[in-house]
């Protein structure tokens, strides 16, 4: 089965929600605000926005006043610490009314759901639930046989299995979020 560190990954992005995040070199000064992670920059923290377009006018006006106060760098580099940053754009974010989760939530959010996926795959795989998963598979490996082509494995095939669980329990969960949001189109 795939590690639960990727099927949170996969749950995370599965949600759909934009994040703004907070990057510092060694979670230090300078800082700066990015959509998704850079190399050899440390996470300071997330926040993640339902709609898309939050995120992003929430990223313009931070920016504008980080600008007025000349803490903006050529490059997007920020004069202050990630923590100090975070604060700014979460103020930034509540100024405008543009919701979002604090990535600890987010993040805690998937790690409950993936626990709770991989426990009643388990069970179902020991207790013969997964029979229609099992009889898919052999008939794919058959067919693959019978071409003289090689089939994944078995334990891939679980993977792949629960990996679509996770995803669509993640679609399902912003779907739910989205319906009990008093603005809400749907």
């Amino acid at each position: 089965m795939k590690s639960r560190e990727s099927l949170i990954k996969a749950y995370l992005d599965a949600l759909g929600l934009k994040a703004l995040m907070v990057l510092a070199v060694d979670g230090k000064q300078p800082s700066r605000i990015a959509f998704s992670e850079e190399k050899n920059l440390v996470l300071v923290d997330a926040l993640f926005f339902v709609k898309a377009q939050h995120a992003e006018l929430v990223l313009a006006h931070a920016s504008d006043d980080l600008a007025a106060i000349g803490a903006l760098r050529d490059g997007g580099w920020i004069d202050m610490a990630g923590r100090e940053l975070r604060d700014i754009i979460a103020n930034t974010a509540a100024y405008l009314g543009a919701s979002f989760h604090a990535f600890a939530a987010v993040r805690s959010l998937a790690e409950k759901s993936v626990d709770h996926i991989l426990v009643s795959v388990e069970a179902a795989r020991v207790s013969g639930g997964l029979a229609k998963v099992n009889a898919e598979y052999k008939g794919y490996r058959k067919r693959q046989l019978a071409t003289g082509q090689t089939a994944v494995t078995y334990s891939a095939h679980l993977a792949a299995f629960t990996r679509n669980l996770v995803t669509l329990a993640a679609q399902n969960a912003n779907a739910a979020a989205e319906l009990r949001r008093p603005d809400s189109n749907y």
